[in-house]
């Protein structure tokens, strides 16, 4: 284990998150306010599965486009490829808009239950509550860390970019 060294950009990061967890807490409801009002008037359902379905539907076409230039036909196996670049774009689409949507409706319920005591989940405590919120900000933010690396695999898919593998260490 390495030890922690206390660098001037460690005291610098530290020094930023003590500054916005006190502003956190002074303007704690203002801020609870505003993640209320995102919750319910961000159509997040739509805006997740538009995303997905534009994402992945372009990452289908170039990866497609890519492939097939860089591929020798060897009869079926050209054909078991194409569908196969399908089938992955298909269910990446379908598995990350589905998470991040399911995601996001259920911290918007778990968010108006413990801070708002509207009752969405009536048959659970408050720390089975919290302990599925936290799980669901993961959920969500591990779903739109996903659609990121597609998002910039798509900006970069064709690209003369040669990319070098690091040796193992």
């Amino acid at each position: 284990m390495k030890n922690f060294l206390l660098t001037k950009k460690n005291l610098v990061i530290l020094l930023i998150l003590n500054v916005l967890s006190g502003i956190c807490f002074i303007n704690f409801i203002l801020i609870k306010e505003g993640v209320k009002v995102f919750l319910e008037v961000v159509p997040m359902t739509y805006i997740c599965w538009s995303y997905c379905v534009i994402i992945y539907g372009m990452h289908f076409v170039l990866q497609k486009k890519h492939h097939i230039q860089e591929s020798i036909p060897y009869g079926d196996v050209l054909q078991y490829s194409r569908f196969r670049i399908f089938t992955n774009s298909f269910f990446d689409a379908a598995t990350y808009a589905i998470a991040s949507s399911s995601g996001f409706a259920l911290i918007k319920g778990l968010f108006l239950q413990l801070f708002y005591q509207i009752k969405y989940f009536e048959f659970f405590n408050e720390f089975d509550l919290a302990t599925m919120l936290i799980v669901m900000i993961y959920l969500v933010y591990f779903s739109i860390m996903a659609m990121v690396k597609t998002t910039i695999e798509v900006l970069t898919i064709g690209s003369n970019r040669v990319e070098t593998p690091e040796p193992i260490r």
